[in-house]
C-alpha cells in the first residue's frame, strides 16, 4: 500500500481515505507516522494487533513515547511474554531499549525484562559458545565473534560486553583477595593503573572484549570503584604496618648497636618492597631540611656499620625474619593474633634463636 502526508493527515483528522482504515492500521510504517506526529498515545490502540508482533515496529513505537517509562516497559513487557522461552536479538533490543529508557533504575513494572535481560545473556552465550566449539575456534575470541555478528548492534554488543566482565569478576570471587594473594604491595597495582589493571585482566582472558572494554570504559565503572576502594585500604594497612616495622628496626638496633639503622632500613625496604621507610633514613631527612634551608646533619657517627659484611648479612638476615613473621601474622588476623608492639621484640627474640640463612 502507498501513501503520503496528505494520508497521514486525512486519517488523523478522520477524513475520508482511499482505502478503509484497517487497512491503513496494519501498516507498520503508516501508523508510526501517524504517532510519531500526533504523540498521542492513545492512538497506539488503533494499531493492528498484528503489528505488535513486529520487533521492529515495537522498538520503534518505544523510541517515540520513550518519556512515557511507564508504557515503554509494559510494551517491552508484553513483547516479551508473547515471545517466552526465545532469546534472540530482536527480542534483546526491546529489552535493551526498555532498560536504556529506565536509566537502568529497578522497579516492579520492569521485571519481567530485568529477568530477561539477566537469563538471556547466559543462553546467548551458550549459543555462542557452541558455535566456537563446532568450527573448533579458540575460546579467547568469544567477543570477536558477537562483534562478527552484530557489527553495528551498540546496544547487544555493549550488553554482552558488560555481562561477560561481570562474569569475569564473578569467577575471581573475591577480587581483594586475588590483587593481595598475587602482589605483596599496592605498589605494583599502583605503577600499572587501577584501570590498565582491570583491562590487562579482562586481556588474559579475552583480547578484544579488553579492547572494546578500553573503549567503552564506562563498563568498567563499578569495577573501578570496588578496586580504588581496595587500594585505598590496602594503602591504609601498608602505612599501619610500616610505621610497626619501623619500631622494630628502631629496637633492633638499639639491640645490635653496630650496625647502623640507615643500613637496615634501605635493606628491609628493598627485601619487602617498602619504599617509605627510606623517608626514616638520615639521608632522607637531611633532603628534607636541605630543601626547606635548613643547614643538613652530620650524620657521620650514626650512620657508620663497625661490623664485617658476613656479619652484617647475618644480622640484616635475622631482623628480616622477624619482620616477615611479624607482617605474615598481621595480615592473617583470623589465623593468627594481632601482634603488638611489645610483642615485636619477642618476635625478633625467637628469630635470633632460629638458625640464621
Amino acid at each position: 500500500m502507498k501513501y503520503n502526508s496528505e494520508d497521514v493527515l486525512k486519517y488523523i483528522n478522520g477524513n475520508e481515505l482511499k482505502y478503509d482504515p484497517e487497512v491503513y492500521e496494519k501498516n507498520a510504517n503508516f501508523m508510526l507516522d501517524v504517532l510519531r506526529l500526533t504523540k498521542d498515545k492513545k492512538m497506539i490502540k488503533f494499531c493492528d494487533k498484528e503489528l505488535f508482533k513486529d520487533s521492529d515496529f515495537v522498538y520503534a513505537l518505544m523510541d517515540i513515547f520513550k518519556n512515557d517509562k511507564l508504557l515503554c516497559i509494559k510494551l517491552s513487557n508484553e513483547f516479551i511474554l508473547n515471545n517466552t522461552g526465545k532469546y534472540t536479538i530482536d527480542i534483546l533490543n526491546i529489552a535493551l531499549k526498555a532498560q536504556e529508557i529506565n536509566n537502568d533504575r529497578y522497579i516492579d513494572e520492569y521485571r519481567l525484562t530485568g529477568i530477561y535481560l539477566n537469563s538471556g545473556y547466559y543462553v546467548l552465550k551458550d549459543f555462542i559458545i557452541k558455535q566456537l566449539k563446532k568450527e573448533n575456534i579458540d575460546m579467547n575470541f568469544c567477543f570477536r565473534i558477537i562483534q562478527t555478528l552484530h557489527p553495528y548492534n551498540e546496544p547487544f554488543k555493549k550488553y554482552m560486553a558488560k555481562h561477560m566482565i561481570d562474569e569475569l569478576f564473578e569467577s575471581l570471587d573475591n577480587l581483594e583477595y586475588y590483587v593481595k594473594s598475587r602482589y605483596s604491595h599496592s605498589s605494583y597495582i599502583e605503577n600499572i593503573g587501577v584501570i590498565q589493571y582491570i583491562i590487562n585482566l579482562i586481556r588474559g582472558t579475552d583480547e578484544d572484549l579488553a579492547d572494546y572494554a578500553e573503549f567503552h570504559q564506562e563498563l568498567l565503572f563499578n569495577k573501578i570503584n570496588e578496586l580504588n576502594k581496595i587500594m585505598i585500604e590496602w594503602k591504609e594497612e601498608e602505612t599501619e604496618i610500616e610505621e610497626e616495622v619501623y619500631e622494630i628496626i628502631e629496637a633492633f638496633c638499639e639491640q645490635y648497636i653496630d650496625i647502623s639503622i640507615d643500613t637496615c632500613l634501605k635493606y628491609i625496604s628493598k627485601e619487602l618492597n617498602m619504599p617509605s621507610l627510606l623517608d626514616h633514613t638520615f639521608e632522607s631527612m637531611n633532603e628534607n631540611l636541605i630543601e626547606m634551608g635548613y643547614e643538613e646533619l652530620d650524620i657521620s657517627d650514626v650512620t657508620l656499620d663497625n661490623v664485617d659484611d658476613i656479619e652484617k648479612q647475618r644480622l640484616l638476615n635475622k631482623l628480616k625474619k622477624g619482620i616477615v613473621l611479624y607482617i605474615y601474622n598481621n595480615k592473617h588476623p583470623k589465623q593468627h593474633e594481632k601482634i603488638t608492639t611489645i610483642k615485636n621484640i619477642r618476635l625478633l627474640k625467637n628469630a635470633s634463636k632460629k638458625q640464621d640463612i
